[in-house]
């Protein structure tokens, strides 16, 4: 049998085996599937119409558990308004949408570190009965990170 050892010296009679271990991560990414958000905003006139919208993802939470990544934030939509028949000022208006999405890994990780970000996609927007009726896809993508030990 042989004994275990981390340091020292070696007797040349003796058989002896070193051992010791490294640190490894491991990572598991995910991509969630396509959602779609409706968001209805007041318009401020008739005469109002959008010159231009964006939309962004922001995710500040996520949290891995088992199989899974939960993300929580929020998309900022931006939109600039012009009224044709005021003073034809630009306007800007932001609204903020709650977003929450659990994304499934390829393995199971545990409780771990883990990173998400999103995106938005094929905004549209249209006026309809006094509102601003503003529809998008969102999707996610998280990684998540857990650390191993290898003993040898």
């Amino acid at each position: 049998m042989l004994d275990e050892r981390v340091t020292g010296e070696c007797d040349e009679k003796s058989v002896q085996r070193l051992i010791a271990s490294s640190r490894s991560e491991h990572i598991r990414a995910g991509v969630g599937e396509s959602r779609e958000l409706t968001a209805e905003i007041d318009m401020p006139s008739e005469s109002t119409r959008v010159v231009d919208a964006s939309a962004e993802l922001y995710i500040p939470e996520a949290h891995a558990s088992d199989t899974f990544v939960d993300c929580k934030g929020e998309v900022r939509l931006t939109l600039l308004l012009c009224d044709d028949e005021g003073d034809g000022e630009i306007k800007t208006v932001v609204h903020k949408l709650p977003f929450e999405d659990s994304v499934e890994l390829e393995e199971s990780v545990g409780e771990c570190g883990c990173t998400a970000c999103g995106y938005v996609s094929d905004l549209k927007v249209s006026a309809e009965e006094g509102n601003i009726l503003c529809v998008m896809s969102v999707f996610t993508e998280v990684e998540a990170h857990a650390e191993s030990e290898t003993v040898y």
